[in-house]
């Protein structure tokens, strides 16, 4: 068969009955909500607390499974008539998208295997969101990889949900779940669309007893009325008028109670084989029992399968199925329980009132006979039963005395008739009609038959030429001719007094339509799966045969926009295709671009002009070409976006950190009786720091209040020194811990928390303290002091600036004892022996890297002293505090001999850091009170 022709097949069903009637090959996904709501909604007993979903699910497997087995023993000999495929996924949502089952066979085999996946979902209802965007997104990826080819496939999905699409587990509705919904899901090229360019049936099947609150469900499969829910909050609404650009291709049912799920999920899928749809009158018993009504029938060898589904009004009704075996089997007994499995006959309980019955011939087995399905006991006449028939039918096409296969030409101008010869295996099925028609996008046009003594059906030559050549079909260069017989079963009749039919497999014949031996006879295209990515363009082949009365030319046209859907693509032609006279399969090539925003499933219509060269003849035509456009994937627009949303990240997590560095940098306010003292001592090349007795070293101000520093301040000076917190250094280094900057002109400054070099003079180092100044110190060493060490000095003088207590609290002379412990077992030896061998060094590092650190801060050139707790504690950028107390640094190699000479001993012992405990005051912003 012609590319083309294929091609327009892969996607010409407005119905799933059309689609699997014609390909015979399905892949079935149930998309199953989990959210909570199943079970409780409110404190309130949920919309499906029994699992009733499960039951609707598992009986719509076992129908497929049923279907699928009798097809394989039912297959008619005709060519074009093949076994039904269906292949089963299953997939839960909430929060996410959740594969419970991927893509496999389905049938009788593998049916325990599918039941139990099914029955695992009963489970599964403990999430509290109920994300849309997330579960039909995942769908849409796994349809897409299962089949990648997308060639020959009918997609159904069947949607379970039972509440509105809800992102954050609060009522109402978000920005961000307004845009979801506008945009995700319902703009342009959003999931809707996608489903509907990918070409599933969407049967959605929704479970609440507000219907408001599945609008939006029903929008996305089957379109309709606005989407308004109802609000119960304070948060604001939605209204979605219109879901998608592309037209919607499904089916929804709204179940109020959850024992309607299953008559309302075979409601929607009406059509799909093995689907029991007909509810059929139930006269009296035959024999006369009284409260007794049946459906009886008759199966003959034309019948592969049927399947019923049976409903009763209590469990005081007993369902019972009578075979032409002669076993009457009790199908669903008074608490539910379904009999055991009977030779064909197959037993499922939906419900304590409800039994699903699936019967299917094999050549072992057949079906052939008188059947019964009895209700019997009060109340027997307000049953239900439904049923449905797959049958095996064989269509033969004849055109003049050749039998077609698969594919024939039909002169638009000159046509032939064509004769049908449908068979049964079995005279008892009636084939009371055929359904026959021409089928293009442009179209369709049913073609009126006749039928002959032979009971063969005869389409002439005057119905063909009126279709070819009228409105819908009068310029296409090929169309499919699809052949549905019509059957009836004898004895039973519909609710609406219609005849019970069988669903036979419609037969599929492509037809190359050739306007006169004098042009070129279009035979398809050689893509056969044409997506466009964005804007890129495309070259597209056609396939022509010559004329066979000299040379003909194809002209090329632009895109006419049909199929309902606006197809906007620019054509780009080489000027005329010439085609030889009587040549096969010439290849013309054009180039096709989608202008931006196309997005979805297109059937192009491309208009032609046939020519003859020989002649003045010429014939206007259009040529089918299914297309998908898919958004721009671009991956440097991707990471251009995403570069992008970084940077916008960035910006406000820093304006956001400025501005709390700015927050933090500030000192905390002193009381007015807190104590500042400056004392004296010395300190030895070893880092051995000894504070002078208070009777003779007493400081002038070392007895004054802290009068100066009653309010927070980024800086203040006392002693000669400055306290300073720079904004910039706490947002470059930590929000977390952020520290005050203690300096003096060339002078060595060791505060409590730690030590950095100074970018200003590479010989000074700057001291760190806590902004709370609670216990806090600093020692002062002036520079020319330490060179003095270097040059054999046993000690020099250095100050000790420190932030005491209230003497009320505690006497001066415990705090210097204090003060004296807590500098020997800080990390002060270590620091000042990384400051020392710089000077010793002569090598001045104006990196403004730390050399010692004793605590793991990302004050990294800092070196650090915190107390004994090292808990981590939480930074939003980032940053951990941890303390850690480091070992001296070994002094360099570039130290001098006599240095070397005179520390021989002191540097055999080593300093033992010790990390003095944190003050545990609770009060705020006072160090002293």
């Amino acid at each position: 068969s012609s590319a083309v022709a294929d091609s327009i097949s892969a996607i010409s069903t407005d119905s799933i009955q059309e689609c699997i009637s014609e390909k015979r090959n399905l892949d079935v996904l149930m998309l199953v909500d989990e959210s909570k709501s199943l079970r409780e909604n409110d404190g309130q007993v949920g919309n499906d607390p029994a699992g009733s979903r499960v039951e609707a699910l598992r009986s719509v497997a076992q129908v497929l499974a049923s279907t699928v087995d009798a097809s394989k023993n039912g297959v008619a000999s005709n060519s074009s008539s093949k076994p039904l495929k269906v292949s089963l996924a299953i997939a839960g949502f909430g929060a996410g998208y959740t594969s419970r089952y991927r893509f496999a066979d389905l049938s009788g085999d593998s049916m325990n295997t599918v039941i139990g996946k099914i029955e695992a979902q009963r489970e599964l209802d403990d999430d509290v969101f109920t994300r849309y965007h997330t579960g039909l997104a995942g769908a849409i990826a796994e349809f897409k990889d299962h089949n990648k080819s997308d060639e020959k496939v009918c997609r159904l999905l069947v949607w379970f949900s039972d509440g509105v699409h809800d992102d954050d587990n609060r009522n109402g509705f978000s920005d961000i779940e307004s845009e979801q919904i506008n945009s995700q899901i319902c703009g342009e090229g959003g999931l809707a669309d996608q489903l509907r360019a990918e070409q599933v049936f969407v049967v959605a099947a929704g479970l609440n007893a507000d219907e408001k609150e599945l609008g939006l469900m029903r929008l996305i499969a089957k379109g309709g009325a606005p989407f308004e829910p109802s609000v119960k909050s304070d948060r604001k609404s939605v209204v979605v008028s219109n879901c998608g650009s592309i037209a919607p291709n499904g089916e929804f049912e709204l179940a109020k109670k959850a024992d309607e799920i299953i008559d309302k999920i075979f409601a929607v899928l009406k059509g799909v084989p093995g689907v029991p749809s007909d509810v059929v009158n139930l006269p009296s018993c035959a024999d006369g029992t009284i409260n007794c009504n049946e459906m009886r029938f008759k199966a003959d060898d034309s019948i592969s399968s049927f399947s019923i589904l049976a409903t009763r009004p209590s469990n005081d009704v007993k369902i019972v199925l009578n075979m032409p075996t002669g076993q009457s089997v009790e199908a669903l007994g008074s608490g539910g329980q379904v009999s055991d499995q009977k030779n064909v006959a197959k037993f499922y309980a939906v419900t304590d009132k409800k039994v699903l019955i699936t019967v299917s011939s094999s050549p072992q087995s057949p079906i052939t006979g008188e059947w019964a399905l009895r209700f019997e006991g009060l109340g027997s006449s307000t049953s239900v039963g439904a049923i449905n028939f797959v049958g095996k039918a064989q269509v033969d096409l004849l055109l003049g005395t050749k039998t077609i296969v698969d594919e024939f030409e039909i002169n638009r101008f000159k046509p032939e008739s064509i004769v049908l010869k449908i068979k049964t295996a079995s005279v008892e099925t009636a084939i009371r009609d055929a359904q026959i028609s021409l089928i293009n996008f442009s179209g369709v046009e049913e073609l009126k038959s006749s039928r002959s003594a032979s009971g063969d059906f005869l389409v002439s030559d005057q119905v063909i030429d009126k279709a070819l050549n009228g409105e819908k079909l009068g310029k296409t260069s090929s169309v499919t001719l699809r052949v549905v017989p019509v059957g009836d079963v004898a004895g039973l009749t519909t609710l609406d007094g219609k005849p019970v039919k069988v669903d036979f497999n419609s037969q599929i014949f492509q037809v190359l339509i050739s306007n006169g031996d004098n042009l070129p006879l279009f035979k398809g295209v050689k893509e056969t799966d044409l997506k466009f990515i964005g804007t890129e363009t495309k070259p597209v082949t056609f396939l022509f045969d010559g004329p066979d009365s000299g040379d003909g030319s194809i002209d090329f046209g632009q895109i006419s926009e049909k199929s309902g859907n606006k197809a906007d693509f620019e054509v780009i032609s080489q000027g005329p295709c010439i085609v030889q006279q009587k040549k096969t399969d010439v290849e013309c090539l054009v180039k096709l671009v989608p202008n931006k925003g196309t997005y979805g499933g297109y059937v192009l219509q491309l208009a032609v002009k046939y020519k003859a060269l020989n002649e003045d003849i010429t014939q206007d035509g259009e040529i089918s070409i299914p297309v998908k456009t898919i958004l721009p994937t671009d991956i440097g627009d991707g990471f251009g976006a995403a570069f992008k949303l970084i940077l916008i990240f960035a910006i406000v997590q820093g304006l956001v950190r400025l501005l709390i560095a700015y927050l933090l940098s500030k000192y905390a306010p002193l009381a007015a009786t807190a104590r500042k003292v400056k004392i004296g001592a010395t300190i030895s090349a070893a880092g051995e720091l000894v504070i002078a007795p208070m009777a003779t070293n007493l400081s002038n101000s070392d007895e004054g209040f802290a009068l100066e520093n009653v309010d927070s301040v980024s800086s203040f000076n006392i002693f000669g020194y400055t306290f300073d917190c720079s904004v910039i250094q706490t947002f470059v280094k930590s929000t977390t811990a952020p520290v005050g900057i203690v300096s003096t002109p060339e002078t060595v400054v060791i505060g409590s928390r730690g030590v950095q070099f100074s970018k200003k003079s590479p010989e000074a180092t700057e001291g760190l303290v806590e902004l709370s100044l609670r216990g806090q110190w600093i020692v002062g060493v002036k520079v020319s002091d330490i060179k003095a060490l270097v040059s054999g000095a046993s000690s020099v003088p250095a100050e000790i600036v420190a932030f005491f207590e209230p003497y009320e609290i505690s006497q001066r002379v415990t705090q210097e004892t204090g003060l004296s412990f807590a500098i020997s077992s800080s990390s002060f030896a270590s620091d000042f022996s990384s400051a020392y061998s710089r000077l010793v060094a002569k090598e001045p590092d104006t990196s403004d890297q730390n050399t010692t650190s004793t605590t793991d801060d990302v004050w990294s050139d800092a070196s650090t002293q915190t107390g004994g707790d090292t808990t981590q504690q939480f930074d939003q950028f980032g940053e951990n505090i941890a303390s850690v107390a480091q070992a001296p640094i070994d002094e360099p190699k570039s130290i001098s001999k006599k240095r070397k000479n005179k520390k021989s001993k002191e540097t055999e012992e080593s300093v033992e850091t010790v990390t003095p405990q944190p003050t545990t005051s609770e009060k705020e912003w006072d160090p002293f009170n």
